[in-house]
């Protein structure tokens, strides 16, 4: 299953009150996150990952013609395989090095993700 539009924004709204620590999620609404192997990002800006933790299933995460400010908190997600970047702005390539350290893209898969990536910052 994927999440998307109003429905990943109400979640995510939920889980930026858990980690402040206004709310805290029922076991219905963790087992409702957990069904989720896709999330649909796409089309806009993100600071982070770190909000997306709680998809503990999510195996790809489509980010297409989004502003990605920082790759930080993407290694939590242990069983992420696929990360679909297609016309996306990276702004800060150091974080680009996060890639590295998640389980699910592997090794070959990071280094090509990573090596595009300053291909694509050399055209800018």
């Amino acid at each position: 299953m994927i999440i998307a539009g109003d429905e990943l924004k109400n979640a995510l709204a939920k889980i930026k009150s858990v980690k402040e620590g206004t709310y805290a999620f029922s076991n219905e609404e963790l087992d409702y996150l957990n069904k989720f192997q896709a999330i649909d990002m796409s089309n806009q800006e993100w600071d982070d990952f770190s909000d997306i933790e709680y998809f503990k299933n999510l195996v790809t995460i489509y980010l297409q013609e989004s502003i990605i400010h920082s790759f930080n908190g993407i290694k939590k997600i242990k069983s992420l395989k696929r990360l679909n970047l297609r016309h996306s702005v990276i702004k800060d390539t150091a974080s680009i090095e996060e890639l590295d350290d998640v389980e699910g893209i592997g090794e070959v898969r990071a280094r090509t993700i990573k090596q595009s990536l300053r291909r694509m910052q050399l055209l800018w």
